[in-house]
Parts: structure tokens; C-alpha cells; sequence
């Protein structure tokens, strides 16, 4: 899918459609697990694919384009393995409830999974892959696909979690740090670098900022394409924060377009979108706007909108993440 034209990306006089942001990130790396994807110099197009966050974008907008829906059984049908179900129930909390709620088909892959069992290998109610139009198996031989390469060899674990993040960040980072980004217990990413450091994936360093760690380059070079041009840079972004504050906007602007005034629990819900969006900055280095004033969500989250996707479609090797 080529880059939305300025029409396309316009919702109003002030900001972009995060719809049409979403769709169209989620649509190419969809596309890019499927092996058709056509490389775009864009800082967000050259990032992991985080699967627990394209998993819970794509139930979100199920309902919008039945296609998202075809994506999720299709690879559900061939890499339900390759979920985190636990870590994607705890991310669905910066989701609307009704994201959440249609997980409700595929927890039968979960229970399947955890007794050792292959849902994909019969019919379900999620659907088998011969009823699909995609019938190819999932393609992780880009440098995108990272982290459910590292998946198929070592399953959905931590240690898989943190060497992927540090993989993609060009700056040594502290455990808390680490936790930050994957949104993992500090606690449990303390118990696994100390193993992590023995194994050479990673390597640690003391600094004024304390114990840094950061991914073998030895590792790095064998795992990922080098980087000749700019189709094989590679960058760690949250994706979970980034479809969640998009889609949390999209639904905020239909309802509170539709009130003459910002009830209490629109407000409340404004207050939860305006914490995941500051949030996101945070995360990625970004600099915040300057909060609403008088409750004006609506003008901070379109002018976050807007400098959110100028960021993702920048130029990778001019953006620090």
C-alpha cells in the first residue's frame, strides 16, 4: 500500500484520520508476513512487527474491513504457537473493552496451546487456512519479521522479548528501560540479562547511568540483512502505543462529536487516551505538545495525530529512536 496522500490522511482542517494511519500500517505488515510487501523508506515501516499488538489493531478493525479478519485467521492457522496470549491479554488494557472482547474466538487456540494441541489441524470456529484466499505460509525472513523469527526458535519468552528490543535500539539500555519498552515486569527482566549476558547474546556495561545492556553485534549481523541501503534498516518502535492511542482517538472523535458537551465518563475516558498518548512520547524520546487546556481533547489529541504520523512516515535515517 502506498504512502495515504494528503487527502487521504485528512480528517480536518487540524489533524489526520488515525483510521486511515492504522490501516494502512497494519495493512503493510500484514502484507509483509504474507511476503508481498514492497519496502517504503519510512521510519514505521522499517520497525518490528510487534504480533500482539498487529493481533489486537487487527480485531479492532474487524468490524471496519472483514479483511484484517482473514488475516488473523490465516495466521492463526499456521503460527497460533507464536502468540503471546498472556502478554496480549495484559495489552489489551489500552484497548476499548470491545477489542478485548472479540479475543473471544480465539481463546480456544489458547487452551489448545497451552495442552499442547494444533487447532489449525482441524476445522474451528476461527476457521482453517484452506477456506482462506492465503494459502502461502507466513514469510519472517525480513528484518521486520525479527521477532517471530526469534519466536519460531525460542517461543514466546522474555529473553525473546528483550533481545529483540535491544536489537532494535541503537543506544545501550538499563533494565528499566528495557521494561519500559516491552512493558515486562522490571523484576522479570532483572531474573533473565544475568543468564542472557552468560549465553553472548548481549553484553553489559557500567556507565553513570548504571548497568546498560545492549545486543552482541556479532548476534545482530547474523540475525539481521545488513544495512546497505535504507530497505534493510531496522528500528524498535511500541507499536501497542501507538495503534492503541490511534484507535482510542478514532473512537473518542465519533462519540464526542456526537455530545454537545463532554459528559464525566467521556471526560474519563479522554483523561485514559490523554495518558497513553503522553506516554508514547515518553517512550520514544518524542516532545509532547502542551496538555489540553479547559478539557480541548479533541484539538490536542488531532495535533498529536498529526505529529505522530509526520513522525512515522519520516525519514529512517534522520530519526533516533
Amino acid at each position: 500500500m502506498p504512502t495515504p496522500t494528503e487527502t487521504e490522511l485528512s480528517l480536518s482542517d487540524s489533524g489526520y484520520s488515525p483510521i486511515t494511519i492504522i490501516r494502512a500500517f497494519a495493512s503493510r505488515q500484514w502484507e509483509l508476513l504474507r511476503g508481498e510487501y514492497q519496502p517504503v523508506s519510512n521510519i514505521g515501516s522499517h520497525s518490528f512487527i510487534d504480533p500482539e499488538a498487529l493481533f489486537l489493531i487487527s480485531l479492532g478493525l474487524q468490524h471496519i474491513d472483514r479483511r484484517f479478519e482473514k488475516e488473523l485467521k490465516w495466521f492463526t492457522s499456521h503460527c497460533s504457537h507464536l502468540i503471546n496470549f498472556q502478554r496480549l491479554r495484559k495489552l489489551a488494557r489500552f484497548f476499548p473493552p470491545t477489542v478485548y472482547a472479540r479475543l473471544g474466538p480465539y481463546t480456544h487456540i489458547e487452551w489448545a496451546e497451552k495442552n499442547r494441541q494444533h487447532p489449525e489441524r482441524s476445522s474451528s470456529s476461527v476457521g482453517a487456512s484452506h477456506s482462506l484466499k492465503f494459502n502461502n505460509e507466513p514469510d519472517f525472513s525480513s528484518n521486520q519479521a525479527l521477532i517471530l523469527r526469534l519466536r519460531s526458535c525460542f517461543g514466546t519468552s522474555v529473553e525473546t522479548d528483550i533481545l529483540s528490543c535491544l536489537i532494535g535500539n541503537s543506544k545501550e539500555l538499563t533494565a528499566d528501560r528495557i521494561a519500559e519498552l516491552t512493558d515486562i515486569n522490571p523484576e522479570r527482566i532483572w531474573r533473565k540479562l544475568d543468564a542472557m549476558v552468560l549465553s553472548r547474546f548481549i553484553k553489559r556495561s557500567l556507565s553513570e547511568a548504571g548497568t546498560t545492556f545492549r545486543a552482541n553485534q556479532t548476534i545482530v549481523s547474523s540475525l539481521l540483512k545488513q544495512a546497505g541501503n535504507q530497505n534493510d534498516m531496522h528500528v524498535w518502535l511500541s507499536w501497542v502505543h501507538i495503534y492503541a492511542f490511534l484507535y482510542q482517538v478514532f473512537h473518542f472523535t465519533d462519540k464526542a462529536i456526537n455530545e454537545n458537551e463532554l459528559p464525566q465518563t467521556t471526560v474519563q475516558y479522554a483523561d485514559k487516551i490523554l495518558r497513553i498518548n503522553l506516554l508514547l512520547y515518553a517512550i520514544h524520546g518524542l516532545d509532547a505538545p502542551e496538555p489540553p487546556i479547559h478539557i480541548d481533547y479533541l484539538a490536542f489529541f488531532q495535533k498529536s495525530v498529526r505529529t505522530i504520523t509526520s513522525w512515522l512516515y519520516s525519514d529512517p535515517i534522520t530519526v533516533s529512536v
